[in-house]
């Protein structure tokens, strides 16, 4: 069976016609970017658009939403799940920060995707614990997220969103501010502090995403590493 949505051409163009995509973790990405590409993509795209003024700031960030959905099928990149609602209650003994409790999104992105052809992944320093991965193993992500190579659900979404970032970086990092800002609002509304984690399903270092963390002091980044 079929059923129609609204999508990108290109997402259409190598989608099977039960929404399954076949991507392997060990195929690259790109041909050769880097971390430091990303870094400096990102750190560049975000400077640029803090420095337009309103209308012109709306109309970037109206193209850069068109490029993650036309070419990705990427409407939405920050999220919630059981361990990040667990952190709004104090779990992870982020409650409390600076006398008030926090509100906390999180970014999933693919684990250990291989991002360009010289074997740099998503998770540089992963090794054997690529098989047990949370991105592969828990909640959603098993029940809904398709077999091995083949990603559908959860796992299709963090895909898409990691070929967005790796392709499209500047946009990319417009959505992801955009997304940030409403949610730092929505947070100080309800007077919680907000927090974001960058990393829920990837290990990416936090020089990659300097240009957004610089751009929001008021916003506690938090993240784990291997």
């Amino acid at each position: 069976f079929f059923i129609p949505i609204a999508e990108g051409e290109s997402f259409r163009s190598k989608m099977t016609r039960l929404f399954t995509l076949d991507a392997p973790r060990t195929r690259a990405l790109s041909k050769d970017t880097t971390l430091t590409d990303l870094e400096r993509r990102i750190g560049a795209s975000i400077a640029e658009y803090l420095a337009l003024d309103g209308a012109a700031r709306r109309e970037r960030l109206a193209r850069a939403r068109q490029v993650l959905k036309d070419e990705h099928n990427v409407g939405t990149l920050l999220g919630v799940n059981g361990k990040l609602e667990k952190t709004n209650t104090g779990g992870y003994g982020l409650n409390n920060y600076n006398v008030k409790d926090v509100m906390s999104m999180g970014l999933g992105l693919a684990s250990a995707q291989k991002i360009n052809e010289k074997n740099l992944s998503t998770c540089p320093n992963s090794a054997i614990c690529e098989g047990l991965c949370l991105g592969e193993t828990s909640g959603q992500n098993l029940l809904y997220g398709g077999e091995g190579q083949f990603k559908s659900g959860p796992r299709l979404a963090q895909y898409l969103k990691t070929e967005a970032l790796v392709l499209h970086p500047e946009d990319f990092a417009i959505v992801l501010h955009s997304e940030i800002e409403r949610f730092q609002r929505a947070a100080a509304k309800e007077d919680y502090q907000p927090t974001v984690r960058l990393n829920v399903t990837s290990d990416f270092r936090p020089q990659t995403f300097a240009g957004i963390i610089n751009a929001f002091p008021g916003v506690m980044f938090y993240d784990y590493t291997k």
